[in-house]
């Protein structure tokens, strides 16, 4: 009997969260305690049709999440859609001017 041949994994961390970035947009996760409304900036990788994959940017503080869990950078999570805005990039007005 022969041995079976060693499974070899080409999982390169670096390059899957390469790739996921790429096209990744900048959202704020929007959490709402006693205290009021607390905002983060994180990138939203991916959607679901009832929830989006946030990640932290790195450099950044950990998120708490309200289920009791932290979101350190480069760490992961599914969180209601209804929780994270997306930002707009500020659009020049056509009249050069504010009202």
């Amino acid at each position: 009997m022969t041995p079976a041949p060693a499974v070899t994994t080409h999982y390169r961390p670096e390059e899957a969260r390469a790739r996921e970035q790429e096209g990744a947009r900048i959202g704020v996760l929007r959490l709402t305690g006693w205290c009021g409304v607390i905002e983060h900036h994180v990138l939203v990788i991916g959607e679901t049709p009832k929830r989006c994959r946030i990640t932290v940017p790195e450099g950044a503080g950990a998120i708490p999440l309200p289920d009791g869990r932290r979101l350190h950078p480069g760490d992961t999570a599914l969180v209601p859609r209804h929780a994270v805005r997306f930002e707009q990039p500020d659009q020049p007005s056509e009249t050069g001017g504010t009202p």
